[in-house]
């Protein structure tokens, strides 16, 4: 028989290093910073977006004998140009359709529930998307938020404004000297990633910019020709919506054919048909064609980014989903042509050997 040893059994001792403990330290304070200034983070990636989307431009004025401050100070001139004459023509109007629109919500829902007569799954169906509350459906509601977002968030316009004039004026030495802590021997690299990154994004949003005003434009003149109620404030929420990966043209169409239903159920249709040609024609012809240097970036990364944007940063998150998924997939591509680059050199060295 096999006697059990009397010795004792030395204990286990884990040893935690001090450097260890301030590792973890930095970590979590790291996180709880990054935590603390999560909104101001946001605010800065969407000026480097933007900043990104504007480059081009200050480079191309730049190469016709401008210094960098007059070519952005040019670009601004043209953007506050294109602002005013916005606000002139579409705000007065879109705020008073919203005002109209919101009043008479009701009376619409109410119309429609008497237009589908007996059929109680079209009305279940309406009650579950339009009536969810009693002032008028949370689509309505979200059109306030929105609408009250951009008048109360003047400040953060201007901060904005700045930030980007800033890193239009800056950028790239900002780039060179957060590349300076980098070691020597991979400051090319990762100054060649930041680039890559930046073209990127900037292609992102002016494709978007195209596809939203293009989205407005025929929204807004298909809805008119057809009779539908407060055709331009629909056609705004629909070339808006475009910014949102995936789903913003679904999103951009529930509220028109809802205001359509209100008016004709035939109507709803034939506004519901509309949505579905132009979503496809702008999915096949024109989405190809703007965003062709977006392709590589899987869908199920972008639409899992949206969730987890829309998780952490709520509404603004998911607009920026798409350009954060952008710089993901740089890093991915970065990281997958170094592995291939290693395999091959390990399959040349292997085949050396073998000769």
């Amino acid at each position: 028989m096999n006697k059990k040893s009397d010795r004792p059994q030395s204990p286990i001792v884990i040893e935690i290093s001090w450097r260890t403990l301030v590792v973890a330290a930095g970590i979590c304070f790291a996180a709880w910073l990054v935590y603390t200034i999560a909104d101001f983070l946001v605010l800065l990636f969407a000026c480097i977006v933007f900043a990104a989307a504007l480059a081009p431009f200050a480079r191309s004025l730049e190469q016709k004998g401008l210094p960098r401050w007059a070519a952005v100070t040019v670009i601004y001139a043209v953007l506050f140009l294109f602002i005013g004459a916005v606000l002139v023509l579409i705000v007065p109007t879109f705020s008073q359709q919203v005002s109209q629109l919101v009043a008479t919500w009701p009376e619409r829902s109410a119309a429609f529930r008497e237009s589908i007569g007996q059929n109680q799954s079209l009305k279940g169906v309406f009650d579950s998307v339009a009536t969810s509350s009693t002032s008028g459906g949370d689509i309505v509601k979200n059109i306030v938020n929105i609408t009250s977002l951009f008048v109360n968030g003047f400040a953060t316009t201007i901060i904005f404004l700045v930030l980007t004039f800033y890193l239009l004026m800056n950028g790239r030495k900002l780039a060179r000297f957060l590349v300076g802590f980098v070691p020597a021997t991979n400051r090319e690299r990762i100054g060649t990633l930041i680039a890559r990154m930046s073209n990127r994004m900037g292609f992102w949003f002016r494709g978007q910019v195209i596809i939203a005003i293009m989205t407005f434009l025929v929204t807004w003149l298909v809805l008119s020709l057809m009779g539908v109620e407060f055709a331009l404030t629909l056609a705004l929420i629909a070339g808006m919506a475009e910014f949102i990966p995936l789903i913003g043209s679904w999103i951009g169409a529930a509220p028109a054919v809802l205001v359509a239903a209100g008016q004709s159920p035939m109507l709803a249709v034939f506004t519901a048909l509309y949505f579905l040609v132009w979503q496809s024609f702008q999915g096949y012809i024109i989405s190809p064609r703007v965003m062709q240097q977006m392709i590589g970036v899987p869908s199920i990364l972008i639409l899992i980014n949206v969730l987890l944007m829309a998780k952490l940063f709520g509404f603004v998150g998911v607009f920026l989903a798409a350009p954060v998924a952008a710089a993901i997939a740089v890093f991915v591509e970065e990281y997958s042509d170094r592995v291939q680059h290693s395999l091959r050199r390990g399959l040349a060295r292997a085949g050396q050997r073998d000769s």
